[in-house]
């Protein structure tokens, strides 16, 4: 019996044990990641894709990642959660109380609570437009043989039925007038009456093989705009004609619809119209527009809703008088790139153009006055200018927020990357190669050698050898200006191929996305000869690279979303400072990092712009780089303190840097600086959140040496 008795203490006493030990793990792990808590920067609109407004008002907006929804006409916005949230939307419709998305990966989802939650219903269709007549769900499909033409439902998208439009054909827009249906295409306009399973060519007047994107109905009148102008039909779609009055046709035009007696098209990239007259005569009309790549139109009352390809939603109550940007809570944009100039930060947005904030991310405005394009890959700056190499060239701009093209020799375009190295400046293009400027960018020429017509991903510069990452030759470099380039892929077992490129001292630094015999990070000490990876553990596909001070910054590929992670000491340790299902959800890369002030910022691809605080991820901070006499720790502040306070202290020349916490009784707590760090003051934080009230000591070590004066200190920890 005493035994039995015994052996029964002992396994409670083992349980007790396990299970402290596990309550403190968890509680510690989730300490850990509550503290890395990334929050928006306030950029907020982005790619809208498709849009629908219920017969009350409430308006829906098929976004680049997920469905989200506003019951007060577009002033403020919620975004739908549940299986969705992490793709395209490329339709969105209401068919009585249900909310239908077609999603680019194929998959076609329902709501029942008014879009807020959504759930699979099946996949298999590339559906680019969805349209509802009678509770029969017509969808037109995309873009292969095997996946084109239209289906349509009887049973709200549980099951699908093939019509007879010919394979092969792209669907871009279906109408209805609750009679005949209308199917805009890759090959004109097609038309078939309910239930359209037989569908014919219903398109005379418009040239053959005409991309048709989108279509409205009103009445007898049928506008069609399409990739040569604007075409108009007065017999319910029997004949077509020409309705260019007032536009210019060398681009397409994607959007078309009607508002009482007005019509409203937007040319690609170039402006918004309205015609009083259905198309005799378009007049420009986008006061307050940014973007000019109008994907959507939608119509409620007064209100015209435009969704556009990057800067959001946008309003007009006046006959598109006046337009306004209306997306608070819609944070939907695709960060290509991160600048600041003195205390000023920009973003570069894919079809959004260039934000600005000077409150660091609290507020942003666009800046895209005479901005060409506002597909925005680069920036660099160089004399007074800031330069953002973008989808159609490269713009300038001296602060006054006007834009200036400087494109003269550029005869390529797509300009993914930019930088000036103290002498001239350099643009990296897609498929063009390299071009050079020494007038700030008034006359660019292109440069000749390995990188002719090359596609250039990265470039960087130290002193006045110029790096570039290019998708033929890996990494090249130059010493003389550009005019000759040689391939440094040493370290690497085939041709490496990575998206950015980051300097620190006389060290580069590469983000490689695919290679052998790894992908990560990769260092060269020695201007590119050689590399070695410094990823360790970690050997994702890597996307982009940012150094500061002595830390280093790495965004990886992951299906749990893009992860951050940070290095202090060269690669030996990274540490993971995005949590395991980061904030901004899962399919989401971070395609660039900047450190600026107090915050580390992300730019994802579809998920906007988000920042968390310096002090959160690295434990310490230059706030001067001015060379003191001496060197000084400082008093802790505040103290006392509850639960966070901060350390200063001072470096007169380059040293290695310790400073340890310990409690009354000499333990070590915890390790708060362990860096090789530069002349100048520094700050670092420490977090009690998990100590007891009590006294603890901080001591400062040089290059493993006590100082000799004011080297610990005493704070006080009270809760």
């Amino acid at each position: 019996m005493w035994n039995y008795y015994w052996g029964y203490i002992m396994l409670c006493k083992i349980y007790n044990t396990l299970l402290i030990t596990f309550l403190l793990v968890f509680f510690v792990t989730v300490s850990a990641y509550t503290q890395l808590n990334w929050t928006p920067a306030g950029l907020e609109g982005g790619v809208i894709k498709s849009l629908f407004v219920r017969s009350d008002g409430v308006v829906y907006a098929g976004t680049q990642r997920g469905v989200y929804l506003s019951v007060d006409f577009g002033t403020s916005w919620t975004k739908g959660t549940n299986n969705v949230y992490q793709y395209g939307i490329n339709a969105v419709i209401v068919v009585g109380n249900m909310v239908f998305a077609a999603a680019d990966n194929g998959g076609f989802y329902v709501s029942y609570d008014n879009g807020y939650n959504f759930s699979l219903l099946n996949s298999g269709y590339n559906i680019n437009t969805l349209c509802n007549i009678d509770q029969v769900i017509y969808a037109g499909l995309g873009n292969t043989i095997t996946n084109s033409g239209i289906v349509y439902s009887t049973n709200y998208g549980v099951n699908w039925s093939q019509s007879n439009l010919p394979g092969n054909t792209v669907v871009n827009d279906i109408v209805t007038d609750d009679v005949a249906l209308y199917a805009a295409t890759n090959n004109g306009v097609y038309l078939a009456y309910h239930p359209g399973s037989s569908w014919i060519k219903y398109d005379a007047g418009i040239p053959a093989n005409t991309k048709v994107f989108s279509l409205k109905k009103a009445g007898f009148i049928i506008l069609a705009a399409t990739d040569k102008g604007i075409y108009r039909s007065s017999d319910n779609g029997g004949t077509w004609s020409e309705a260019n009055n007032g536009l210019n046709t060398n681009l397409p035009f994607f959007s078309v619809t009607t508002q009482g007696t007005n019509a409203y098209t937007c040319q690609f990239g170039k402006a918004v119209y309205r015609s009083s007259n259905y198309g005799d005569e378009w007049v420009p009309v986008y006061t307050g527009l940014t973007d000019f790549m109008i994907y959507k139109f939608a119509v409620y009352n007064t209100y015209l809703f435009a969704a556009s390809a990057g800067g959001g939603m946008y309003v007009t109550v006046d006959n598109g008088g006046t337009w306004f940007p209306k997306n608070s809570g819609l944070n939907v944009h695709t960060v290509n790139a991160l600048h600041t100039a003195g205390n000023v930060m920009y973003a570069g947005t894919h079809g959004g153009g260039v934000y600005r904030s000077l409150n660091l991310g609290a507020n942003w405005s666009p800046r895209n006055e005479m901005l060409g394009n506002t597909i925005v890959y680069s920036f660099t700056d160089a004399g007074n200018f800031i330069y953002a190499g973008t989808f159609g060239g490269i713009f300038r701009n001296n602060g006054s927020g006007v834009w200036e093209a400087m494109n003269t020799g550029l005869n390529d375009s797509v300009v993914f990357a930019l930088n000036y190295n103290g002498a001239n400046l350099f643009a990296g293009t897609q498929s063009g190669g390299i071009y050079r400027s020494s007038n700030f960018g008034n006359f660019w020429t292109k440069l000749s050698g390995i990188i002719f017509n090359d596609t250039i991903y990265a470039l960087a510069n130290i002193g006045s050898e110029v790096f570039a990452s290019t998708k033929r030759n890996g990494f090249v470099k130059s010493t003389d200006q550009g005019d000759t380039w040689q391939i440094i892929n040493n370290g690497f077992t085939n041709i490496p191929y990575s998206l950015s490129l980051a300097v620190k001292g006389n060290n580069i630094y590469s983000s490689v996305f695919y290679g052998s015999p790894k992908t990560g990070i990769f260092k060269s000490t020695d201007s590119g000869n050689s590399w070695g990876w410094i990823s360790n553990p970690v050997s994702s596909a890597s996307y982009f690279v940012h150094t500061f001070l002595n830390s280093i910054f790495a965004s990886y590929y992951g299906n749990n979303g893009g992860e951050i992670r940070v290095t202090t000491n060269e690669g030996a340790n990274w540490v993971l400072i995005t949590p395991i299902q980061p904030q901004w959800g899962t399919n989401c890369d971070v395609k660039c990092i900047k450190v600026f002030s107090d915050y580390v910022y992300a730019g994802t691809s579809g998920k906007s712009l988000w920042r968390i605080p310096v002090s959160s991820v690295i434990s310490v901070k230059n706030i001067s780089e001015n060379i003191p006499d001496r060197y000084n720790l400082y008093q802790n502040y505040p103290n006392p303190f509850n639960a966070g306070t901060v350390i200063r202290f001072q470096l007169s020349v380059e040293s290695k840097i310790t400073i340890k916490v310990y409690d009354v009784q000499g333990r070590e707590i915890q390790t708060l600086v362990n860096e090789h760090l530069k002349p100048g003051t520094y700050e670092s934080s420490f977090d009690a959140a998990l100590l007891s009230s009590g006294i603890y000591f901080y001591k400062l070590l040089i290059n493993g040496s006590t100082l000799n004066y004011a080297d610990t200190r005493k704070m006080l920890l009270l809760k």
